[in-house]
């Protein structure tokens, strides 16, 4: 196990991994945003405005942009276009999707459907930065301030933090009896 990471009954949680980040590679949160950007730059291009592009899966393992749509239709609120992988995707991750589907397939029946749309990109994760709090929660640099959840880096998905947040709320409650 690396050093700085400790295993939790669910894994490793977000503090964790975001500490492990700060400690060995303070470089790789910058790096994560240029790409991010660079990502969300190649989607926005494809369309000129903010359609997201997309592609059916059978033609994302073809490496071309679809013609029309199949029985599935696109649920994204602005619309999109029809793209090729490469034209919003760098190629080591459009490789690895491709490489990684028909492994899922085979792990999760069904989850091949010709018809699926991949749209995208989604890059919004797990926030790069982390607002520092004490050990009763409250900011280190502004008093009465709580941050709690996965914005504040302290969570890496919807129950983590809804726990972080629980604790925040009993600390908060304790700060003001």
């Amino acid at each position: 196990m690396a050093t700085g990471f400790r295993k939790s009954m669910f894994g490793f949680n977000c503090d964790d991994v975001m500490r492990y980040i700060e400690e060995n590679h303070r470089n790789a949160a910058k790096k994560q945003n240029e790409l991010q950007e660079r990502l969300e730059g190649q989607a926005f291009s494809v369309s000129g405005d903010y359609k997201a592009p997309c592609v059916r899966m059978e033609d994302f393992m073809k490496s071309q942009a679809s013609k029309a749509l199949g029985d599935i239709s696109p649920t994204y609120p602005r619309g999109t276009v029809f793209a090729k992988p490469r034209d919003f995707l760098p190629d080591f991750i459009e490789n690895s999707l491709r490489a990684a589907i028909p492994e899922f397939e085979e792990y999760k029946k069904g989850f091949y459907c010709p018809d699926a749309l991949l749209t995208g990109i989604e890059t919004r994760t797990t926030s790069p930065v982390r607002l520092l709090r004490g050990e009763n929660r409250q900011s280190l640099s502004l008093a009465g301030l709580y941050p709690c959840g996965e914005g504040a880096g302290y969570a890496g998905g919807i129950i983590s933090s809804a726990v972080d947040g629980m604790k925040t709320a009993i600390s908060i409650i304790e700060a003001y009896q």
